[in-house]
């Protein structure tokens, strides 16, 4: 094989499998959802189950990104930018239909920030059966953080 075709040959593979892989992390990335965090602590928002916080007129101090993994459990991503520093906070996960509102925190202290207020957590849990509509509150250090509800299937 000369030198060109072997270029060529090389360089068809590499372009295909250059596609395969952006075409498999588009797949994945398009099913993760985003909801900001809106600051709940200075007023009473209206929640619903179905919607979520439906005050979302205060600032966002951060976001949460829902999914599913492949065992169908529901992952969530809490990220969290200029809260309450240095506070651990307990994370509240509903689901709509099934599991909402949720009586105690889903996860106690899984949050802390530093000192500028910064801080992320992983939670990972059962879905419940039929359930399609997820939201977050974050709570801690006198902050209410409420996210709008998601919609995954």
């Amino acid at each position: 094989m000369t030198q060109a075709k072997f270029m060529k040959k090389f360089l068809s593979v590499s372009f295909l499998t250059f596609v395969a892989v952006f075409l498999m992390a588009t797949a994945v990335l398009a099913a993760v959802e985003r909801a900001p965090l809106y600051d709940s602590s200075s007023y009473t928002p209206g929640v619903t189950c179905l919607y979520g916080s439906d005050e979302t007129n205060g600032p966002t101090l951060g976001s949460v990104f829902m999914d599913f993994n492949q065992e169908g459990q529901l992952v969530a991503e809490i990220s969290l930018e200029g809260a309450s520093p240095n506070t651990a906070f307990d994370i509240w996960v509903n689901q709509y239909p099934g599991d909402c509102p949720v009586s105690w925190p889903t996860e106690e202290n899984a949050l802390t920030t530093n000192e500028q207020g910064y801080g992320n957590a992983f939670v990972v849990l059962d879905a419940v059966p039929g359930a399609s509509h997820f939201w977050i509150s974050v709570v801690g250090g006198g902050q209410i953080l409420r996210s709008t509800a998601v919609v995954l299937e």
